[in-house]
C-alpha cells in the first residue's frame, strides 16, 4: 500500500515511461549479478554451517536460500526468509539450536559487512559526494560507530547487556531473559570460533559488493547519470533502514528512502522511483523463482539431495 501511495503521489506515467525505456542489457547484467550474489550468499552460509560442524550439500542450501526469498517477500521487514531457513535446516539436524544460531550469525554478519563497506567507501570516496562539508563527518562517524557497536554486540552481547542493566535498571524488561541467553550463545560461538567470524564477515563483504553492483547496473539501465559512488556510500544506509519491520519486505520504505537519498545527485523523484521499482521487480523475480522451487518440492517434482548432517 505504501509503495502504491508513493507512485500515486509522484508521476505514474513518467515512472512507467522510464521503466519502459530501461536498457535491457543493463537490466540483464544486474539480474545476473543478483544471481551471482545469491550463489555467494549460499557459499557464505555453507561456510558458516561447516564451521559449526553442520554439513549440508551446497545445492540443497541454494534451494533453501532461494525459497527463503519467497517468504521474505510476504512478511514484514526482510526476516521472513530467515524463519524459513531455520525451519528447513532444523529438520536436517538433531541439534535444533545450531541452525538458528547459524542463521542469526549469517544475518548479523551481513549487516556488519554492509556497514563495513559503507564506512570504508565513505572514508575513501566521501569527498566526491555532493554533500555539505559538515555532513560528511556525521555520516562517516555514524557509520564507523555503528560498525564498532555491532562488532562489540556480536562478540560481547551478554557483558554489554549486563552493564546496560546496571546503569539503567529499567532496560532489563526490554528483552526477555531467554532471548538474552540466545543472543549470548551467538557471542560465545563467535568468540570460540574466530575463523567463523572472520570468514563470515569477509564473504559478507563480497556478497554486499555484488549486491550493490547489481543495484548500480539496474539504475544505469534507466539513467547513465547516476554515480556508482552513490551505491557504495549512501545506498547501504537505505538497505539497512529498509530492514526495519514496518512494512512487508520493506516495501515502500526502500523506495521512499531511495527517492530521498538520490536527491543528493539531483535525480528527480519520478526517476528515482523508477529505479526503486526496478530493484523491487528483480527482487520479486527471485521470489517467484523461490516460489516455483517450493511448489516443485511440495509436489515431489524436484528434490535436491539433502545429505546427512553432523551437528
Amino acid at each position: 500500500m505504501s509503495l502504491v501511495l508513493l507512485v500515486a503521489l509522484l508521476d505514474p506515467l513518467e515512472i512507467a515511461h522510464d521503466l519502459g525505456k530501461a536498457d535491457g542489457s543493463d537490466v540483464a547484467a544486474g539480474f545476473g549479478v543478483c544471481l551471482l550474489a545469491l550463489v555467494a550468499r549460499t557459499l557464505k552460509w555453507k561456510r558458516i554451517l561447516r564451521r559449526m560442524e553442520i554439513r549440508i550439500p551446497f545445492w540443497r542450501l541454494l534451494e533453501v536460500y532461494t525459497i527463503s526469498y519467497w517468504f521474505s517477500t510476504f512478511l514484514p521487514g526482510s526476516l521472513g526468509g530467515d524463519v524459513y531457513k531455520v525451519y528447513d535446516l532444523a529438520r536436517a539436524t538433531d541439534k535444533k539450536i545450531r541452525p538458528a544460531l547459524a542463521v542469526v550469525i549469517e544475518r548479523l554478519t551481513g549487516v556488519m559487512s554492509l556497514l563495513t563497506v559503507t564506512s570504508l567507501a565513505l572514508l575513501v570516496y566521501g569527498r566526491d559526494l555532493p554533500l555539505p562539508a559538515w555532513l560528511m563527518p556525521v555520516l562517516i562517524g555514524g557509520a564507523v560507530a555503528a560498525t564498532v557497536a555491532l562488532l562489540a554486540g556480536l562478540l560481547f552481547f551478554e557483558s554489554i547487556w549486563m552493564l546496560i542493566n546496571r546503569l539503567f535498571p529499567w532496560t532489563a524488561s526490554l528483552i526477555k531473559a531467554e532471548k538474552v541467553a540466545q543472543f549470548g550463545e551467538v557471542s560465545v560461538e563467535l568468540r570460540r570460533n574466530h575463523l567463523l567470524f572472520i570468514e563470515a564477515v569477509a564473504l559478507g563483504i563480497v556478497v554486499q559488493l555484488l549486491v550493490l553492483l547489481s543495484y548500480y547496473l539496474m539504475a544505469k539501465a534507466i539513467s547513465d547519470g547516476v554515480s556508482p559512488y552513490f551505491f557504495f556510500t549512501l545506498y547501504p544506509l537505505v538497505e539497512i533502514a529498509s530492514m526495519i519491520p514496518i512494512s512487508i519486505n520493506g516495501m515502500g520504505v526502500r523506495e521512499g528512502l531511495t527517492v530521498y537519498a538520490m536527491k543528493v545527485y539531483a535525480v528527480s523523484p519520478s526517476l528515482a522511483m523508477s529505479m526503486g521499482i526496478l530493484f523491487r521487480l528483480v527482487a520479486i523475480a527471485l521470489a517467484v523463482l523461490g516460489g516455483i522451487l517450493l511448489m516443485l518440492r511440495r509436489n515431489g517434482g524436484w528434490k535436491v539431495s539433502g545429505g546427512q548432517t553432523a551437528g
